[in-house]
């Protein structure tokens, strides 16, 4: 069953992922690969986590909504191979490769989103960094917030 906050954060999802799709879309040549400055990632390194993080953050909130204890563990630290090895090996993926990988999961994601029930959205877990969120909160610090950051990164790789 659908809910509808669930329904509507899923909608909320895709319109926030169109300018990256956009973006990813009319990458062109090596500057996709190259980084802007040592330490920062590559427009293909930030396009991998994307499509890395939106699905594994869906899936955590939907977990912790079906839980019947609250404030219990969920989440990630920043050093996280299952953060980081996703970005190493899709660093060097083509534009099809990645946009494909991007629409994936955001299928996945949008599902699980769904899949929340109303009730769900207000269940709290506890971050390693953050502390208790609510569903609702981490969902919108973890993978909106996430995503206008991460466009707006694009954006300037973009004009440089």
């Amino acid at each position: 069953m659908t809910s509808s906050i669930g329904a509507e954060r899923a909608d909320q999802l895709a319109t926030a992922l169109q300018p990256i799709l956009v973006q990813a879309e009319h990458l062109r040549g090596d500057l996709a690969y190259r980084a802007p400055a040592p330490g920062e990632w590559s427009a293909m390194e930030i396009l991998a986590h994307v499509a890395e993080f939106v699905p594994y953050w869906a899936s955590q909130a939907e977990a912790v909504s079906r839980r019947t204890v609250n404030d219990q563990p969920f989440g990630r630290g920043r050093d996280d191979p299952s953060r980081l090895e996703p970005i190493a090996k899709h660093a060097h993926d083509t534009v099809t490769e990645i946009v494909e990988r991007l629409r994936l999961g955001l299928d996945e994601a949008q599902a699980l989103l769904r899949a929340i029930p109303d009730d769900g959205w207000q269940r709290t877990g506890h971050h390693l960094l953050q502390g208790e969120m609510s569903v609702e909160t981490f969902v919108q610090k973890f993978l909106f917030d996430h995503l206008a950051e991460h466009s707006t990164q694009l954006r300037q790789a973009d004009a440089d």
